[in-house]
């Protein structure tokens, strides 16, 4: 091959391969995350079961029982940052701590609910010495594919971090999809993380 010819290929592949101009400035456009993606809603399955999902930071279970012709649910969270660990009772609540020295409050509410929609929100804080950091949204279930995915997404999910008198805020999109793991309320233990 020709000297010229190597050196068309390694200039094209550079400009393929470098970032632009713009993008290397702080062009926030070029950094933006894409829109969160959920599974369409379907009537198929049943709520009462439990519920896992699982991600680098968090694994959480979910168990889910009918009274009334009504689902209620519990929560077990544990996240990996903080080794924050949760767990609800059937009203969606719990006071905790992390390491006995950081304190949280969680409060999944259920605000209204039928056969095969929850809706509800989430009161979350927990405070870090001079920080508190609080996590609020209002989210909307349902059971997606056939009836084995649970979609938990938030219409309106903030974050908030407050050191002293200084306040930052985080908007984002928000959405957790469960997988079902049995039909019975099974312990924490035997989930597939």
């Amino acid at each position: 091959m020709s000297r010229l010819y190597c050196f068309f290929v390694a200039t094209i592949a550079i400009l393929f391969l470098v970032p632009s101009a713009s993008a290397q400035v702080g062009n926030v456009d070029a950094f933006q995350r894409s829109n969160v993606v959920v599974a369409e809603r379907t009537d198929a399955g049943e709520w009462t079961g439990t519920w896992y999902f699982v991600s680098r930071d968090e694994k959480i279970a979910l168990w889910i029982r009918t009274t009334g012709g009504q689902p209620e649910l519990q929560l077990q969270y544990f996240g990996s940052i903080l080794m924050e660990h949760i767990v609800t009772d059937w009203k969606g609540q719990a006071d905790y701590d992390v390491k006995g020295r950081y304190f949280g409050r969680f409060d999944l509410n259920i605000t209204e609910r039928d056969e095969n929609t929850i809706k509800g929100s989430l009161d979350w804080t927990l405070t870090v010495g001079e920080t508190i950091r609080t996590e609020r949204g209002n989210f909307t279930m349902y059971r997606a594919g056939h009836g084995r995915s649970l979609v938990m997404k938030f219409d309106d999910y903030v974050r908030i971090e407050t050191i002293g008198s200084e306040q930052s805020e985080w908007r984002s999109q928000k959405a957790w999809t469960f997988r079902k793991a049995s039909n019975r309320l099974v312990n924490w233990e035997e989930l597939p993380f």
